[in-house]
């Protein structure tokens, strides 16, 4: 008998309550000379729309640098790997980034729950890539 699943199929971040707000934040990335695209592999546990997930940027006093928040940001809607993080001005963390910044990750829900689903539907973040100018996830 042979097993197989996809690549980085064993464990994901999910909300459990849709009435509270949930984020996640990596640690402090630092900077780099050329531009770094980050990518996600993520699903959601019963497609409905309005479930996503929307990223910020922010400096280590947890300010939102300008053209990376969350309202600004191309957020994930189609589940899928290597889906790729982008803003509107922004294709990855540019080059103009010249501190250290954290990636937070804010999950979105509709609040959704049917008969046959105990919890609300949420994004289900299987992992994150961070790749430098070039390199592929």
């Amino acid at each position: 008998m042979v097993v197989s699943w996809r690549r980085d199929g064993l464990g994901f971040v999910r909300l459990r309550d849709g009435s509270r707000p949930a984020v996640l934040q990596t640690e402090a990335l630092a900077p780099a000379a050329a531009e770094r695209k980050i990518y996600v592999n993520f699903d959601v546990d019963s497609f409905r729309p309005g479930c996503g997930l929307a990223f910020e940027l922010v400096d280590a006093a947890g300010r939102v640098l300008p053209g990376y928040s969350a309202s600004e940001c191309v957020e994930c809607t189609e589940p899928g790997l290597a889906q790729p993080v982008r803003w509107q001005a922004h294709g990855g963390i540019g080059r103009e980034v010249r501190e250290p910044v954290e990636l937070r990750i804010v999950f979105r829900t509709n609040g959704d729950l049917t008969p046959y689903q105990s919890q609300c539907s949420s994004p289900m973040l299987y992992c994150l890539y961070i790749a430098d100018e070039g390199e592929t996830p």
